[in-house]
């Protein structure tokens, strides 16, 4: 017998069998990858996320790894561990050539920047990190299908974020006109007109800067100061509200509803 054909023999059934091998590790891939997704599903996010990282570590760079890299990001997500879900959506946008999906993990990153935010009286900078990454979402995407949806939802985020980023000046104002530093207040109510001008805080700023003057006991500047922005009041009510506050405070002094306003 030849050598080739002898080696032929030898090495065949190894071939065949690794072949058989990959086979069964594929369709083990796909059974637990399909796993992984019902029990996302089914909120079982434990369960399924230990699934999905078996398949992202025992075969990384297949078609299942790659999917389950973007459901971990979900179930980070679900679990609303935030940090994490980000680094999942990172990955999985890094390799993948799925544009639908990409535009999902992308959004679903502005969702995990907005939700790890601090409240309005904290630390800023994750918000305006926040910020940032919607804002870069709606120049990358069109506002039409299919991605449509998630710009409307983003544009609320910066809505909602805006104001709380006006809210956080508005209230440093507040503070410093309970201390009856006049001067300093209206710095941080004229940051609220300048930069948030568009949000509920800035008629709020128009009022409290009115206020700072009344208690200043300069009439003449509060009066001066409602007709200067009559025109810029974004709610009829709200100037209405200022026209009423110079009213009560004609003689000088402060009504009960007046304290409640400098301290509530």
């Amino acid at each position: 017998m030849k050598l080739s054909s002898l080696l032929l023999i030898l090495v065949l059934p190894i071939v065949i069998s690794c072949g058989g091998k990959e086979v069964e590790v594929e369709e083990d891939q796909t059974i637990r990858f399909d796993r992984g997704v019902e029990l996302f599903e089914k909120g079982k996010y434990s369960a399924a996320r230990e699934e999905l990282e078996f398949i992202v570590m025992n075969n990384p760079g297949s078609r299942e790894a790659l999917n389950a890299q973007f459901y971990l990001g979900e179930v980070f997500f679900k679990q609303k561990k935030y940090p994490e879900a980000t680094v999942e959506y990172e990955r999985y946008i890094r390799y993948s050539h799925d544009t639908d999906r990409i535009a999902k993990a992308r959004f679903r990153i502005c969702e995990c920047a907005v939700n790890a935010s601090n409240p309005y009286h904290k630390d800023q900078g994750a918000t305006l990190r926040a910020l940032t990454r919607l804002q870069e979402f709606i120049e990358d995407y069109p506002a039409e299908p299919p991605y449509q949806e998630y710009v409307e939802q983003a544009e609320g985020e910066i809505r909602d974020i805006r104001n709380k980023l006006g809210r956080k000046e508005y209230e440093s104002g507040r503070l410093y006109l309970k201390l009856e530093e006049y001067e300093s207040a209206r710095v941080y109510f004229d940051e609220v007109l300048n930069t948030f001008y568009d949000t509920e805080y800035a008629d709020e700023a128009r009022l409290a800067i009115l206020f700072s003057h009344i208690l200043e006991k300069n009439r003449t500047a509060a009066e001066e100061y409602l007709e200067q922005e009559k025109a810029r009041f974004l709610s009829p009510e709200k100037y209405q509200e200022g026209l009423d506050l110079l009213t009560a405070t004609a003689d000088g002094k402060l009504t009960l509803q007046e304290f409640v306003r400098l301290y509530r």
